[in-house]
C-alpha cells in the first residue's frame, strides 16, 4: 500500500508531568515481560497491601516503539492487520494499536484463523487522544503453537499509521511471537476497505500498520480455555473413509467434547474420543481435518493445525452387459458386471462415488442434439454436447 508520508515534528520543550510511583509503574505494563497485579485488601481502620505477581505476556513492540509514519493521510473506513504465529501454544489475551491524533471514531480489535474465521473482538474504551491503545478480550483466546494467525483493529475514519516495506526484507520476531515476512503468496501487513469490522485479507505490500497481540504462554485465570489438540493425523482407509486420529489437549479442567472439522464444517461431535472415522468421503477428493476441544466448562479451543488426505479413485465402475431385469442390454439397466447399484441403494440419489465416466473410457464427441425415434435404442460412451430429443 504506498501512501504520502508526511514530516514528523518534535518538540522537547513540553513540560513533563510528574508522575506517581503507581503511574510510573503502570506505564512500564507492556514495555517488560511482567505485568503488575494489584490487590488491595482492607484492614481495619483502611490500610492495605499491594501484591505483586510475575506472568509472560508479551507482545511484538513496546511501548516506547513508535511509527516511522504517524499519519498516513488516509481518511477512509478500513480495517488493519499483521499476520503473527507463536512457537509456543498460549492465549491471545487483547489487541493493541498505535493511535494517531486524527484515527477518531469507535475502534474494535478481532482475532482471526487462518482461513478468516473470528476467533474474539472487543471495542477500544478510554483512549488517549494518540499513543499505543490496548483492549483486553472478554475472554483468552487459545492459540496453537506454529499455527499463523491474524491481529487487527478497525479505523472508520482512517488516519493510521504506517512503516512502509516493513516486512519485506525479514520477519519480526520477538520471544515467542513472530510477525511473519512477506513473501509471494504469503502476504504481511493486510487489510480491507470495510464499513464495519471484516477479516483483511488485502496484500498491503509488506506495510506495518501498527497494530500488535497481547500473549500470554500462562494465566492468572482460574479457568482458562484448553488449548488446541495437536498431532492431528489423517490417513485414507478407502475410496470413501478417512480416520483421523489426534493427541488430547492440554485443558485445566476436563474435556467433555471432541469437534470433527472437515473443510471448515463442523463434522461431528466425537465426546471424549480422540479418533474419528469419516464415512462420507468422496472418492478422488481433498480433504482437510481439524479438531476442537471444549471443557466441561463450556470454554472452547480454537481449531487445530490441519490434516491434508486426498481419498483413491474409486473401485467401483458403470455401465457393463448383463440381463437386466426385461431384457440384454448394457448401461444402467444392467445388473451384472461393472457397478452392481449397491453402492447407492434406493432411495438414495446417486452421487460420485457411483456415477461417473469409468476410468480409461473412450467417449465419442456428439456435436449438437442427438434425436431417438427408435425404440431399444442404447446410448453408450458418448459426451453429447446438445440435447437428448427421445420420442421413441
Amino acid at each position: 500500500m504506498a501512501v504520502a508520508k508526511r514530516p514528523i515534528v518534535r518538540s522537547n520543550s513540553r513540560p513533563k508531568k510528574k508522575q506517581s510511583w503507581l503511574g510510573r509503574t503502570l506505564s512500564g505494563t507492556y514495555a517488560k515481560p511482567a505485568i503488575v497485579v494489584l490487590v488491595f485488601m482492607v484492614i481495619g481502620g483502611g490500610s492495605a497491601f499491594l501484591a505483586m505477581a510475575a506472568t509472560t505476556t508479551s507482545s511484538l513492540w513496546s511501548t516506547s516503539t513508535l511509527p516511522k509514519t504517524i499519519d498516513s493521510g488516509e481518511n477512509g473506513s478500513i480495517e488493519l492487520g499483521v499476520r503473527f504465529k507463536s512457537n509456543v501454544a498460549g492465549y491471545v489475551t487483547g489487541v493493541r494499536f498505535y493511535k494517531s491524533a486524527l484515527n477518531k471514531g469507535t475502534h474494535t480489535g478481532s482475532l482471526w484463523d487462518k482461513s478468516g474465521k473470528l476467533l474474539a473482538s472487543v471495542t477500544f474504551t478510554g483512549e488517549s487522544a494518540s499513543g499505543w491503545q490496548t483492549a483486553n478480550f472478554a475472554q483468552p483466546v487459545s492459540v496453537a503453537s506454529g499455527t499463523v494467525y491474524t491481529i487487527s483493529y478497525h479505523a472508520p475514519q482512517g488516519h493510521f499509521s504506517i512503516n512502509n516495506n516493513y516486512f519485506n526484507k525479514m520477519a519480526l520476531t520477538n520471544g515467542h511471537l513472530t510477525a511473519l515476512r512477506e513473501r509471494s503468496g504469503q502476504p504481511n501487513g493486510v487489510f480491507t476497505y470495510t464499513a464495519g469490522t471484516s477479516y483483511p485479507a488485502q496484500n498491503g505490500d509488506g506495510d506495518n500498520f501498527w497494530v500488535d497481540v497481547l500473549f500470554s504462554t500462562s494465566l492468572l485465570n482460574s479457568q482458562p480455555a484448553p488449548a488446541a489438540p495437536t498431532g492431528v493425523v489423517a490417513t485414507a482407509q478407502s475410496s470413501t473413509s478417512v480416520s483421523v486420529s489426534w493427541q488430547a489437549s492440554v485443558s485445566d479442567s476436563p474435556i467433555a467434547h471432541y469437534m470433527v472439522y472437515r473443510n471448515g464444517t463442523k463434522l461431528a461431535d466425537v465426546g471424549t474420543a480422540t479418533t474419528y472415522t469419516d464415512s462420507t468421503a468422496i472418492a478422488s477428493t481433498t480433504y482437510n481435518y481439524q479438531v476442537l476441544g471444549m471443557d466441561s466448562n463450556g470454554l472452547s479451543s480454537v481449531l487445530s493445525q490441519s490434516a491434508s488426505v486426498t481419498t483413491p479413485a474409486s473401485t467401483t465402475t458403470g455401465g457393463g452387459t448383463g440381463s437386466g431385469g426385461t431384457g440384454t442390454g448394457t448401461g444402467p439397466g444392467s445388473t451384472s458386471g461393472g457397478n452392481t447399484g449397491s453402492a447407492c441403494p434406493l432411495p438414495k440419489y446417486p452421487d460420485a462415488t457411483c456415477t461417473g465416466v469409468p476410468a480409461g473410457t473412450s467417449l465419442t464427441v456428439v456435436s449438437g442434439d442427438m434425436n431417438i425415434s427408435t425404440a431399444n435404442t442404447v446410448v453408450d460412451s458418448k459426451d453429447i454436447r446438445g440435447c437428448i430429443d427421445v420420442t421413441a
